[in-house]
């Protein structure tokens, strides 16, 4: 309904700065048709006024960000977009759930998008896919670019397999989408700092999940809708594709001209930039041979630059097991209680040291936890012990969530913390659980006895417990 109303003011006489903006961009009438564009008046309430005639309320149209309320008044509200070229923005099946919105008048933002509701998440919606997907699986790959004028003239010259960003970064859930269709993705962003930033960080994300990324170089360093404009434009595009590089080979080139290659300190910091790339790729062979070929232009040895691979991974390891930690002690933050029991175990997960002081056969207040620390004493003593790979090991999740919250608990107390207090520290651990476990047995003690007097049972059990008593507590 909205993009009907935002349609036919396009072709209204207030619509005709808008109708020729997109003419100028060289985008058809046929185009403007397939794609819904239109045009929001340069009012405050008339598409509010248009729809709620249509039968929709002010909640309604509020909740999809089509109207926002006047600041400081109850019940009032102003349309969402005003002097703008429309762009609706369909879900998979072609239901428009958003749009895009280009400025006529110069205001800032250049480029305004609905703002997210239950019916959109920009995480989850790719301009165009709904179109493309079928030319995508045909074709077997995807193009990328930035900007819905970028995929509306790709599409215009008969590049169909073509989508966009919505104004924000790629995230892994587009990748999946596109994973699906095809393994080969090629971004066609801006040349600019922004753009090449883009590229890198997205085509990262592609390399991880095993994808085949490659990277356009647009003649003029123009944008595809610019480059389309001009004579010859859709032939040269044509060849840009055909001539596309991997992401990891256009990086090699591009990035080269940054660094004098004849300066040790250069090569060094060049490597290590294009080794961060190599490292995203989870291919062993397409590791392999960019290590050659980084060696080959460097000068340095492959093995030098392998072990350089290899702090790499182990970095990004750290980092990982870091995640994996405090992901599972924000899971568990709200539920969990730290009690003595607990803090002892988060030491041993995080220090490895003084166990020598804890009793082989100590018993905690429950099974689980019990096991738990048999389980950590033997691990620590075999000297194999490493704490994301116990966690992770751990059958069930909820032990799994529970030690991640011990050990980061633990880790920020241990902070700049000396070995003598660590040690100090345990040493109390141990008195204040064999002082609750002694009062918890004396308890018992207590209550077996009151029920044996209650029953008027003084018998051999009786005494027995009697005794036990007794010796717990001169002990």
């Amino acid at each position: 309904m909205a993009s009907n109303y935002f349609r036919q003011n396009l072709y209204a006489t207030e619509g005709t700065d808008a109708l020729s903006y997109l003419h100028n961009r060289g985008v058809s009438d046929s185009m403007i048709e397939e794609f819904g564009l239109g045009y929001a008046l340069d009012h405050f309430e008339d598409m509010r006024n248009y729809m709620l005639k249509q039968g929709f309320s002010d909640q309604n149209l509020s909740t999809i960000d089509l109207i926002k309320p006047k600041q400081g008044k109850v019940a009032e509200f102003f349309d969402s977009f005003r002097d703008r070229v429309m762009f609706p923005i369909q879900n998979n099946l072609g239901h428009t759930i958003a749009f895009g919105a280009r400025t006529l008048s110069g205001a800032d933002p250049k480029y305004l998008n609905s703002a997210e509701h239950p019916l959109y998440h920009k995480s989850d919606v790719i301009y165009n896919l709904h179109r493309a997907k079928t030319h995508i699986k045909k074709q077997d790959f995807t193009i990328v670019v930035e900007g819905y004028m970028d995929a509306i003239m790709m599409y215009q010259e008969g590049f169909h397999n073509v989508v966009a960003t919505l104004g924000t970064a790629f995230t892994p859930k587009h990748l999946q989408k596109l994973k699906r269709l095809s393994n080969k993705i090629v971004f066609a962003f801006d040349s600019d700092n922004a753009g090449q930033a883009a590229i890198k960080e997205a085509g990262m994300m592609a390399l991880a999940q095993d994808m085949d990324v490659y990277v356009l170089t647009l003649p003029g360093a123009k944008d595809p809708a610019e480059l389309l404009l001009e004579e010859n434009g859709k032939e040269s595009l044509e060849q840009s594709i055909e001539a596309k590089k991997a992401l990891i080979d256009y990086f090699i080139d591009t990035r080269r001209d940054f660094y004098d290659l004849t300066e040790v300190l250069d090569r060094k910091n060049y490597a290590i930039e294009i080794i961060s790339l190599i490292q995203t790729s989870t291919n062993a062979l397409v590791r392999e041979a960019y290590i050659q070929k980084l060696s080959s232009i460097t000068h340095l040895s492959g093995d030098n630059l392998m072990y350089i691979l290899a702090n790499i991974d182990k970095e990004k390891a750290a980092k990982q097991d870091r995640q994996v930690k405090k992901a599972a002690s924000q899971k568990a933050s709200n539920s969990v209680k730290l009690s003595v029991e607990d803090y002892l175990i988060g030491m041993l997960i995080n220090t490895q040291k003084f166990i020598e002081q804890i009793p082989s056969d100590m018993q905690l207040s429950s099974p689980v936890k019990t096991k738990l620390l048999h389980d950590l004493l033997a691990v620590i003593q075999a000297g194999e012990f490493n704490s994301s790979q116990f966690i992770n090991q751990q059958d069930n999740d909820r032990i799994k969530t529970y030690l991640g919250f011990v050990s980061l608990y633990i880790e920020d107390t241990l902070d700049e913390k000396s070995e003598s207090w660590v040690k100090n520290e345990i040493d109390a651990l141990l008195r204040k659980i064999q002082q609750k476990t002694t009062k918890n047995s004396t308890d018992l003690l207590k209550k077996q006895i009151q029920e044996k007097e209650s029953r008027g049972e003084m018998d051999e059990e009786y005494f027995t417990l009697l005794k036990q008593l007794q010796d717990g507590l001169t002990r």
